[in-house]
Formats: structure tokens, C-alpha cells, sequence
């Protein structure tokens, strides 16, 4: 098949959403050719062949940053989007077009399909259809919101990677686009972390952590959905030996850093910033328990990344993660992240050597479940069946069946 990809992030620009999107296209490219359209960030080559996917990056402005852009970013890869996407198409035709995050790639996906003709999979990650705190949310914004219903109204159909994310959709777009709703979860390719993942006292040393002390860690952008000053105030309800690492960066680092200092924290919890997957993983590899603290996820790529490790974690209960993780088997989950409630779960975990070691080893085999090459075989079985369906204009059998949350 030929895959046309679209997704305004690529690694290292953008969070969990670029990684899936990219992680989806380099298992596909071992049997398809796949193009990968995205914005152009500073330092970076216009395109480039990256594990088989050919990659294109168009004209932005506005990112100052690899964790986060302005909306004028996303209006310009919108805009030359569309130029390049054009060009990309008037060299051969596509199966099908994998646009990743509603808006901005879902309402180029939504402008390329209409222009060729060719079937547009619109997969939805979360904060593009519902965030709690961004202004600009399609959930608090009438313009951004009507962008998103028109992108996801009219694409063959939208892919959710959990049962919440499906919900927001519902709600935002209303019951009409239940017919072309799927759920296919993010996958996990154990084959690019196993190198990185390390022996718990190797992994302190790497990482300069005192051997002692017990640790948590958590990691994220620091932007206000993440929850972390909520977090960082637990810390005061928790024995003097635990330490937290918060791994990412972003806006919110020196107002988190002023909150430690206020708060008599500031020896106890270390903001490591943007670190290398390596570094990350010695991270995770040297923690005691992995704590996701978001007021909102739509799946959680990081819980994959602490199972991984092999990490015990607590987390706010509803959200995405809710698919992930169940209470007293992989994860203990509060109500909140309300830092009393977060402090009480995680010192549960580290007091509780049994249950511990009991999550643990749910987590590796939970893991197991989220294969990539099985996620990316059911988004392929998908494909195909909107190539098949593409020249009848009916619903296909896979949609009229139903197979939705």
C-alpha cells in the first residue's frame, strides 16, 4: 500500500501523540511505502528517509521550542501542508490518507481527501478534542471545535486510542459519528526501549541518584494538565527518604521550581528536563514507582514506558489510563490528584513490598497486550477495508458491524 502520513509532530518534536503516530509508520513502512508529512522545525533537514519512512517537513514558524508550538505553527503546517501534500500527490496516488491529532493534520486530511479522492483515517489523541485548561480546546473554543466536527464529519473514518478519547468524540461531534468510530490502542515496541532499560543500582549510578533514598518519578510536559505542582505539594506528606524526578520539559518549569523552593521541597524533587531516551529509561529503571498525577490523559504513553521498566504505578483513575491500568493489579488509583490521596497510594506502594513486586510483574505481562506490529496490523486490516469501500460511497461491513467502544 501507499500511506500518506500527517501529523504536525515527528521525535523528538511534540509528546506521546508524534511518538504513536511515528511509531505507527515505521512498522508500516517493512511493507508499505509510507510518506510522513510535518512541520519543519529549526536544525531539522527538509526531508529525510528515518527507518524506512520518508519524511517531509513544510514551512512553520512560531515553534520556539520542541515541547510545544503557538497556533500560528499549526496554521502555517496546515497551509504548506497542503502545497506539499499536492505535490506528493501529483506524483502517484495514495490508498489512503493517516492524519494523527484532529487538528491541525485532520483538517488537512480532511482538504487532501476531498482533492484526490482518496480515503481519509483520522486518528484523535486526546487533548485535540478535549483538554481541561488549554484555551484554545476544542471543547471551550467555537471555532477550533467547529474545525474539528467538520475534519472528523467528513474523514471515512476516526480512529480513538481508548474508550475515553471515543467518549470526548461522541460528545463533541455528537451520535452521528458513532458509525465510523473505532477504538485501536497505541502499541508499544519493546525492541526500541529494551537497550536502554537497565539494573536498578546500574541505573541510579547513571542517573547520580543516592542509593538509599526511595524514588519516584514521573514524566511529561509541564504544562498545567499534567498536574505536577499537585504532585510536588504530595511530597510534603511523604517520608524525607523519598525523592521525586519529574522528567520533561516546558512552561510551567520555573513556576514548579519556585513551588519546590516554597514549599521546603526543593532537595527532595529534581526537574531533569528534556533528557535522552537513554537517560529516561535510567530514570525509570532506577524508581521505586512511576505516579501519573494528569488531571486528563487521552491513553498515556509513558504508562507504557514505566511498564516497561517494570514500575508499580499510581494514577488518577478516569481518563484514558483507565483502559492501562486496574486498581490493586498493575496500579493503585485515587479518585484525584489531590496530593493527600496521591501521597497515601504512593506510600502504600513503597511500604508494601508484595504488592509491589505483584505490579511489577503485571505490568510486563499487561504490556504484552500492545504489541505494535498487532496495533499496526489492525490500522492496515483498516485501510484496506476504506480502499475497498472507497469506490462504492456505502458504509463498509467493518463499519455497519459496529465495532466501536
Amino acid at each position: 500500500m501507499r500511506i500518506l502520513v500527517l501529523c504536525q509532530e515527528l521525535p523528538p518534536v511534540g509528546g506521546g501523540g508524534g511518538r504513536a503516530a511515528f511509531g505507527l509508520a515505521r512498522q508500516w513502512a517493512r511493507c508499505h511505502h509510507v510518506d510522513y508529512v510535518t512541520e519543519r522545525s529549526r536544525g531539522f533537514p527538509a526531508r529525510e528517509v528515518l527507518d524506512g519512512v520518508h519524511v517531509y517537513r513544510t514551512f512553520s514558524f512560531g515553534r520556539h521550542d520542541l515541547d510545544a508550538a503557538a497556533p500560528s505553527a499549526h496554521l502555517a503546517y496546515a497551509v504548506s501542508g497542503v502545497a506539499c501534500g499536492l505535490g506528493l500527490l501529483g506524483h502517484g496516488r495514495y490508498d489512503v490518507i493517516n492524519s494523527h491529532f484532529a487538528v491541525p493534520s485532520g483538517a488537512l486530511g480532511l482538504v487532501l481527501s476531498a482533492v484526490s479522492g482518496t480515503p481519509h483515517v483520522a486518528s484523535v489523541h486526546g487533548a485535540d478534542v478535549y483538554e481541561p485548561f488549554r484555551r484554545l480546546s476544542p471543547n471551550r473554543c467555537w471555532p477550533v471545535g467547529t474545525a474539528v466536527r467538520l475534519a472528523l464529519g467528513k474523514a471515512w473514518c476516526v480512529v480513538a486510542q481508548s474508550r475515553d478519547t471515543a467518549q470526548r468524540v461522541l460528545d463533541h461531534c455528537g451520535e452521528g459519528i458513532r458509525r465510523k468510530l473505532c477504538v485501536i490502542p497505541l502499541g508499544f515496541d519493546p525492541a526500541q526501549t529494551a537497550p536502554f532499560v537497565t539494573g536498578r543500582e546500574a541505573a541510579r549510578a547513571e542517573c547520580r541518584l543516592q542509593a538509599g533514598a526511595c524514588y519516584i518519578v514521573s514524566v511529561g510536559r509541564l504544562i498545567k494538565r499534567k498536574g505536577f505542582d499537585r504532585l510536588i505539594q504530595a511530597m510534603a506528606y511523604l517520608p524525607q527518604d523519598v525523592r521525586l524526578v519529574i522528567v520533561g520539559s516546558g512552561p510551567l518549569r520555573g513556576e514548579l521550581e519556585e513551588l519546590a523552593r516554597r514549599s521546603g521541597l526543593a532537595d527532595r524533587v529534581q526537574l531533569a528536563g528534556r533528557v535522552t531516551d537513554k537517560l529516561k529509561y535510567g530514570y525509570l529503571s532506577a524508581a521505586d514507582a512511576f505516579v501519573l498525577s494528569s488531571e486528563h490523559e487521552g491513553f498515556g504513553v509513558v504508562l507504557q514506558e514505566a511498564m516497561a521498566a517494570g514500575l508499580p504505578v499510581v494514577a488518577v483513575g478516569h481518563g484514558g489510563q483507565a483502559d492501562l491500568l486496574e486498581d490493586g493489579v498493575n496500579a493503585l488509583l485515587v479518585d484525584s490528584n489531590e496530593p493527600r490521596g496521591l501521597a497515601g497510594a504512593v506510600q502504600r506502594v513503597l511500604t508494601d513490598s508484595e504488592l509491589r513486586a505483584a505490579m511489577c510483574e503485571a505490568n510486563r505481562r499487561k504490556l504484552k497486550a500492545y504489541d505494535a506490529s498487532a496495533m499496526a496490523q489492525r490500522y492496515v486490516q483498516l485501510f484496506r477495508e476504506a480502499v475497498a469501500s472507497a469506490g462504492s460511497g456505502r458504509l463498509s461491513a467493518w463499519q455497519r458491524a459496529g465495532r466501536l467502544l
